[in-house]
C-alpha cells in the first residue's frame, strides 16, 4: 500500500512539474538495441492526421526486443484489429507517456496480464486502463516484441512521446531518438493560389501548379525563374525529407516563406494535440491530394483552422502584389537535424493584367459560411452540417442522377469529393421505397472513384440516415449476404494441427463489414487473433485444446444482420 501511495504521489508531483522543465533532455534509452533507422517522422501528413510518433525500422523483421525507454508503469494496454494494432503505454515519472505500436507479443508478465482480461470479457479487442503499481517496469526491461499488427504495412515499431497531463504528442526528435542525418529535405512542387476577386497568374483566375529543379538543397523553378500576376495570392510547397540509412519520403519539421527577405509564414511540428490532427485537411491543398499531385503544404491559415503549428502567419498569409514592382520570394524547408532546402523565386507584379474580365461561375450553387450551421432539403434527401464543419466558405452544389444497377433509388451528388468535411454531418433519406424484410439490410453507399463502399446507417422512424465526413456520390444498396469463413487445410471438415502449428481462418465480409465474430472450442470460448488488413482469424493451441478431437464452432455476422457459423472437427497430438 505504502508503494501505491508512493507511485501516486511521484506522478502527481511530475505532472505538475513537466511545464517547468520545458521539454529539458532527459536520460531516455532507446526503445530498441538495433541500429536506428526510420520510415516515419513526426507531423508527417497522412490521410485526415498528421503521424503521431516515429517509426524505427526493424530489419524487415517481427520480433525485436522492445524496451522501456525508463522507469514507469503500463498505464494501458491497447489491442485491435486495426490502427496501432498491438499497443503499450507507459506512464513515466517524469510527466512523459511512450507509447509503443503495433507490436508482435507483449513481455510474459503482460501478455499474461491482457491475456487474462480477453478471456474474462471473450473479446479479442480490448481497451485496458491500469493503475499505478499493477505492472512496474524500470528503464531497460523488455516490455514487448516489435511486430506487424493493426494497420500496419510492414514491420517495424511505431513509438510516440505523449505529455501524461494532457495527452498531446511531442516529437521525439527533441530527446534524440533519431538517427544522424545529412540529407537536406527534396522540393518538389509549387503552387500559387488567388485569393481576391479578380487576381490572376498570366491572365489565369485560377491556382497555378509549378514543376521544380534541383537537389542538394538548393532548387529553382523548372521552365521560368520569374512569374507574372497581379492581385492577392497565397502559396504552398510540396516537399518531404530523406534519413540516413532509408530511401522512405518522410515529412519535414518546418516550412518557411519569406517575402523580399521579410519572414511572413512559419510552421513547425513540435506538438500536437489528437483533436486537432483532422486539420491537415486544411494545411495541405486538400483539392490537389484527392487528384493525386501530392501533399502541397499551404502558407495561409483558413478561418476554421484550428491547428497549433503556426509560428509566424502575417496578414493570415496572403499578400498583395498590386504595386507594379519585383517581388523576391524564398520557400526554406527543414528537418529536424537542421539540414535546410530554398526555392527562390521571382514574382512580377504586372499591372497589365489588372482589370482583366473574369470568367463567371455559370453553375448554381449555396454559399455556406463556415462559422454557421448549413441544413439543405431537396426530393427526399436532407444534408445538415454543424457550425464549424468547413474550413472556409463553400459554394455547395448539389443534382440528382438516375440509379446506378445496384443502386435503391436515385444517387445524390453532394458537392465535390475535392472539398473537405471537419466535422460529422447528417445524411437523411426519406421515402425510401424498399419492402420492410429489407429494411434492416439496407446501408448507404459511397462513390470512391468507381468503387461503391458501405458508409452505414439506420433507419430512425422517418428516414434512413448516417453520418459523413466526405462530399461525393451517395446512394443505397441492400446487403444480404453473410460473411464468408474458410478454415485452412480442412479436409473431410476436419483439420489437423499436427501438421499445421497454428490454425487460420479467412474471414471477410463482402460489403457493409464485419460486426463481430466468435469462436469456440468444445463450446468455450477461444482467443482467436483478427488480422484485419488480411482477412484473416489465427488461433495459436493454448492449454485449452485437449489431445484428440475438437469441436471448433466459428460465428461471424456484419453490420447489416447477416451471420454466418462453420463447424469443423480439430484434431490434436502432441
Amino acid at each position: 500500500m505504502l508503494r501505491f501511495l508512493y507511485i501516486l504521489l511521484s506522478f502527481f508531483i511530475a505532472l505538475t512539474s513537466l511545464s517547468a522543465q520545458d521539454n529539458a533532455k532527459v536520460d531516455f534509452r532507446p526503445p530498441l538495441d538495433i541500429p536506428v533507422v526510420l520510415s516515419g517522422t513526426f507531423g508527417e501528413l497522412r490521410g485526415n492526421h498528421f503521424h503521431s510518433g516515429i517509426d524505427f525500422k526493424t530489419q524487415q523483421v517481427q520480433g525485436k526486443v522492445v524496451h522501456a525507454i525508463i522507469d514507469g508503469y503500463v498505464s494501458r494496454i491497447k489491442i485491435s484489429p486495426y490502427g496501432y494494432g498491438k499497443a503499450l503505454y507507459i506512464s513515466h515519472p517524469n510527466g512523459y507517456t511512450s507509447v509503443y505500436g503495433h507490436l508482435q507479443h507483449f513481455a510474459p508478465e503482460i501478455e499474461s496480464y491482457i491475456r487474462a482480461q480477453q478471456y474474462a470479457l471473450e473479446k479479442y479487442a480490448v481497451d485496458k486502463y491500469l493503475m499505478p503499481g499493477e505492472l512496474i517496469v524500470k528503464k531497460g526491461d523488455t516490455i514487448a516484441f516489435s511486430g506487424n499488427t493493426g494497420g500496419s504495412m510492414g514491420p517495424h515499431l511505431h513509438f510516440e512521446l505523449r505529455k501524461s497531463a494532457n495527452q498531446h504528442i511531442v516529437n521525439p526528435m527533441q530527446f534524440d531518438f533519431g538517427p544522424q542525418d545529412e540529407h537536406p529535405p527534396v522540393i518538389s512542387g509549387l503552387a500559387i493560389y488567388p485569393a481576391a476577386e479578380g487576381s490572376n497568374i498570366d491572365s489565369v483566375f485560377q491556382e497555378q501548379y509549378f514543376d521544380i529543379q534541383g537537389n542538394i538543397g538548393d532548387y529553382s523553378l523548372k521552365s521560368k525563374d520569374t512569374i507574372s500576376l497581379f492581385g492577392d495570392f497565397y502559396f504552398a510547397v510540396k516537399c518531404f525529407d530523406r534519413l540516413n540509412g532509408a530511401a522512405n519520403k518522410n515529412g519535414v519539421y518546418s516550412v518557411s516563406l519569406l517575402i523580399d527577405s521579410l519572414l511572413v509564414y512559419r510552421h513547425s511540428m513540435d506538438e500536437l494535440s489528437f483533436d486537432q490532427s483532422r486539420y491537415i485537411n486544411s494545411l495541405i491543398d486538400y483539392k490537389a491530394y484527392k487528384q493525386d499531385k501530392g501533399s502541397y503544404q499551404k502558407s495561409i491559415r483558413q478561418p476554421n483552422n484550428k491547428l497549433d503549428i503556426y509560428k509566424v502567419q502575417k496578414d493570415k498569409g496572403v499578400a498583395s502584389f498590386r504595386d507594379g514592382a519585383i517581388h523576391h520570394i524564398e520557400y526554406q524547408i527543414s528537418d529536424y537535424n537542421g539540414n535546410i532546402s530554398t526555392l527562390p523565386f521571382i514574382l512580377k507584379s504586372d499591372s497589365s493584367l489588372n482589370g482583366l474580365e473574369v470568367p463567371a461561375d455559370t453553375l448554381d450553387y449555396v454559399l455556406v459560411l463556415p462559422d454557421m450551421p448549413f441544413r439543405f432539403e431537396s426530393e427526399g434527401m436532407l444534408f445538415s452540417a454543424p457550425v464549424r464543419a468547413f474550413y472556409d466558405t463553400v459554394r455547395f452544389r448539389f443534382a440528382i442522377d438516375s440509379a446506378c444497377s445496384q443502386c435503391i433509388g436515385s444517387v445524390y451528388k453532394l458537392h465535390h469529393p475535392t472539398t473537405p468535411i471537419h466535422r460529422f454531418c447528417k445524411l437523411q433519406l426519406y421515402n425510401v421505397d424498399i419492402a420492410d424484410s429489407l429494411r434492416s439490410k439496407l446501408v448507404f453507399a459511397y462513390n470512391d472513384d468507381g468503387e461503391w463502399l458501405a458508409k452505414g446507417g439506420e433507419w430512425n422512424g422517418q428516414s434512413f440516415e448516417t453520418r459523413i465526413r466526405t462530399f461525393g456520390d451517395y446512394s443505397l444498396m441492400v446487403d444480404t449476404v453473410s460473411p464468408e469463413i474458410k478454415v485452412h487445410h480442412v479436409k473431410n471438415d476436419t483439420c489437423s494441427l499436427n501438421s499445421v502449428s497454428v490454425l487460420k481462418i479467412k474471414l471477410k465480409d463482402d460489403f457493409s463489414g464485419l460486426d463481430s465474430y466468435r469462436c469456440t472450442l468444445n463450446g468455450k470460448w477461444i482467443l482467436a487473433e483478427f488480422d484485419a488488413k488480411n482477412d484473416v482469424l489465427i488461433y495459436k493451441p493454448d492449454e485449452r485444446i485437449k489431445m484428440g478431437d475438437n469441436q471448433l464452432l466459428i460465428t461471424a455476422e456484419d453490420l447489416c444482420g447477416n451471420k454466418n457459423e462453420v463447424q469443423i472437427i480439430v484434431h490434436f497430438e502432441e
